[in-house]
């Protein structure tokens, strides 16, 4: 009996300390690149989006290239946000990626104008040749 109790309390403390994410939850990166993803098309400016086209429809698109449907992101987005410490450093990252990706963007704008800045001399041939 007590061989017993001493293996069902053995079981009990692995399985109580396995962190087994369930089945119906999306991998960690898989979440963190929709959320990505859906910061950016929360924040995104009207005029970007195409004529006719919605955040919603931008969303379902998400949706659809990570083969993720709205309620398994939802359930999985509810499953991180348990472990509070853990969703803040996920959030953390998230942060710090669209950090990185907004200066890239800045960086490439800049450069772009560096490049495409006309010398005085060629405006001013510009004009007098009208």
């Amino acid at each position: 009996m007590k061989r017993i109790l001493t293996i069902s309390a053995f079981f009990l403390l692995f399985v109580a300390c396995t962190d087994s994410v369930p089945e119906h939850v999306i991998d960690e990166e898989t979440y963190e690149r929709m959320f990505i993803e859906f910061a950016i098309v929360n924040q995104m400016d009207r005029n970007l989006l195409e004529e006719n086209q919605t955040r919603d429809d931008l969303r379902a698109k998400i949706y659809d290239f990570y083969g993720v449907t709205e309620e398994e992101f939802s359930l999985s987005h509810e499953y991180y946000e348990n472990d509070l410490d853990e969703q803040l450093e996920r959030l953390e990252r998230i942060n710090q990626i669209i950090r990185e990706e907004r200066d890239k963007i800045s960086e490439a704008e800049e450069e772009h104008r560096r490049q495409n800045i006309e010398a005085p001399d060629s405006i001013r041939q510009r004009i007098l040749n009208r």
